[in-house]
């Protein structure tokens, strides 16, 4: 609509001498007009790109969150993990094999690591 804009002040201004008066009041009314529907535009467009950047900032948001909790699990279970992994091996020469206690000392153990990352969470704020 720019360049409808800019073609009829053009024609207002350079118009030919067989243009009669009511025909330049029409071209005026028309550029008022034309010169509002195109700021109404711009209003609008402006209005978008804000619309634009709040929906994204709140979808980034989301994604933080979503990337603090899974980070949060993960260091909780992946010490866990990799401590019942390594329980689990069926090997002669496994610390506790023959101790029939050994199930609940394991447990035990996952118990303080667990009761101890999230202490350390609380103390970091992390939680």
């Amino acid at each position: 609509m720019l360049p409808q804009h800019e073609a009829l002040e053009k024609i207002s201004r350079d118009a030919p001498a067989w243009f009669e008066d009511h025909d330049r009041r029409e071209i005026a009314e028309t550029i008022d007009r034309l010169r509002r529907y195109l700021d109404d535009l711009d209003i609008s467009k402006e209005s978008a790109l804000v619309l634009q950047d709040d929906i994204r900032g709140r979808a980034l948001a989301r994604s933080d969150r979503t990337n603090y909790l899974l980070t949060i699990v993960a260091a909780i279970f992946l010490p866990l993990g990799f401590l019942t992994g390594l329980m689990g091996i069926n090997v002669g020469g496994m610390p506790g094999v023959d101790n029939p206690d050994a199930f609940w000392i394991v447990v035990a153990g996952c118990t303080f690591i667990l009761a101890f990352l999230l202490l350390l969470f609380k103390m970091w704020k992390w939680l």
